[in-house]
């Protein structure tokens, strides 16, 4: 079985933060009864093991409206970045979101339909702070591909 790059890339982000958070408190519990390699493949797959596991659990918990995107409920003092788009656009995108995996629809419904913030939406999603960032900029990547290949069939 290979796993899909997101969750490779996810994990990474996951063994990183417990390596080098709280100034390096995970690194700085190495002992040196063994080699640092063997030390650090226990540490990751601890942390991959637990990573899934909280995904897992996490999965069923995401109840189906929770990742239904609906760009009109968007609030007005949205992100700087945001720009106005009329019903036809909200369609599309809707559409497009519908498209997405269920992973990818819940982060972003997360960070632009409830403003949640990294940390708020870590909790929610059983990931770290830090694995937030790489995840959403994905589900950003995958929609846009998404809805500029609809755009080209046009």
């Amino acid at each position: 079985m290979v796993p899909a790059s997101e969750l490779v890339e996810d994990c990474g982000a996951e063994v990183m933060a417990a390596l080098f958070q709280g100034n390096m408190n995970g690194l700085r519990q190495f002992q040196g009864r063994s080699k640092l390699s063997t030390w650090l493949a226990v540490i990751t797959r601890r942390t991959t093991l637990n990573y899934l596991s909280r995904q897992r659990r996490d999965t069923d918990k995401i109840q189906p409206n929770d990742s239904q995107f609906d760009i009109a409920t968007v609030p007005q003092k949205s992100r700087s970045d945001s720009i106005v788009i009329d019903a036809d656009d909200s369609k599309n995108i809707q559409n497009c979101m519908n498209e997405l995996k269920k992973s990818d629809r819940c982060v972003l419904v997360l960070y632009f339909n409830q403003n949640l913030s990294y940390a708020e939406i870590g909790q929610k999603i059983g990931i770290s702070e830090n694995a937030v960032g790489p995840k959403l900029h994905r589900a950003q990547k995958r929609l846009k591909k998404i809805i500029q290949s609809r755009s080209q069939q046009t």
